[in-house]
């Protein structure tokens, strides 16, 4: 599903790339059609035919072909336009702003499954045709001549263009990083089955509670599903998946007053406040109980009858973090003993 999401994200940005080239284009053809300027009129005719097809290239998946076109048509369209109307025109900015383009569409290509396009070597050439376009200009005159004050609105009008250009994809950039930043958060801190908080996660939490001597009047319980094996032995491991979920999820609407996290395998951690009296809140971890020995799980037209034992222990000063949890470990390990579905406290 993560994966899925990352797809679409890096599709949706490649979509945008494509869409304010083709922009861009449009205008340049206008530009250098009011200016006379034929060759360019001509190439941004195909230039913009190009962008147009490259949704139809993105829609077939073929991306790394799609990268390498666009590299190749930015640097030829901007070698021909600055050789048509010399280098104060200020058409040499593209290659700059080009780099931020390969490294851009690298990224997303390794994102999409594709393989690199090799971004150093396509930014190397960006600069050498920089230098070289700069070389040829120093010695032959542009193929139009071109009025100084449109030369210097065309030079402003192309720094602006390049400033948008490269905020846009370091924005995108930036906000394609948060968003995997919050995704391996997601991942390094949360079970990817049920969705609660892994163990990790929680401890770190317990620790800090502990160290900030937080954890008077708080209590903690393990849930253990019952002969949780025999149904992946007998239904098969899907089923048990379902099974943990639905659990998981029962235990979340009750969540409100507690955390709660995959203990591992079949067990489920939560640690929450003692309730007014000074005990632990053990009508809520009945009412959980209770509610997955009534829940029907059917799976596969299979109607199961599932339980859960429930160890409970409460805080005492001096405990460490570790002999807390096995007190309510024992608690659980007791009340399986003594014959399953049911809280020890």
């Amino acid at each position: 599903m993560a994966q899925e999401r990352d797809q679409r994200m890096a599709m949706k940005s490649i979509y945008i790339m494509n869409g304010f080239l083709l922009t861009v284009h449009s205008c340049l053809f206008v530009f250098f059609l009011i200016l006379n300027v034929n060759l360019m009129t001509y190439v941004n005719v195909v230039s913009v035919i190009f962008y147009a097809a490259g949704f139809l290239m993105l829609k077939a998946g073929r991306i790394t072909s799609y990268i390498l076109a666009v590299y190749f048509e930015i640097m030829i369209h901007m070698f021909l336009a600055v050789v048509s109307m010399g280098w104060d025109c200020g058409f040499q900015l593209y290659f700059i702003c080009s780099i931020a383009i390969v490294f851009y569409a690298d990224y997303f290509s390794v994102r999409l499954g594709h393989t690199h396009i090799q971004g150093a070597v396509l930014s190397i050439g960006c600069a050498a045709t920089y230098f070289a376009t700069y070389a040829l200009t120093r010695s032959h005159p542009p193929f139009y001549a071109i009025d100084g004050r449109i030369m210097t609105a065309g030079h402003v009008i192309n720094a602006l263009v390049v400033f948008v250009f490269c905020t846009l994809f370091f924005r995108m950039l930036a906000h394609s990083a948060l968003y995997y930043e919050v995704e391996l958060a997601q991942q390094a801190n949360y079970d990817k089955l049920t969705g609660l908080a892994n163990r990790r996660h929680l401890l770190e939490y317990l620790k800090k509670e502990h160290e900030g001597k937080l954890l008077l009047e708080q209590w903690v319980a393990i849930m253990d599903i019952d002969d949780f094996k025999k149904v992946n032995d007998v239904y098969g491991h899907n089923c048990g998946d379902y099974v943990l979920q639905t659990i998981a999820g029962i235990i979340s609407r009750y969540s409100g007053s507690f955390r709660t996290c995959r203990w591992g395998g079949e067990e489920f951690l939560v640690e929450g406040p003692c309730v007014p009296d000074g005990k632990p809140d053990y009508r809520l971890l009945e009412n959980i109980r209770r509610e997955v020995e009534q829940h029907q799980f059917l799976y596969e037209q299979q109607n199961l009858h599932l339980t859960i034992t429930i160890g409970v222990a409460k805080y005492e000063d001096g405990m460490s973090l570790d002999e807390w949890i096995d007190a309510a470990d024992k608690k659980l390990y007791k009340g399986k003993k003594s014959g399953k579905n049911r809280m020890v406290a």
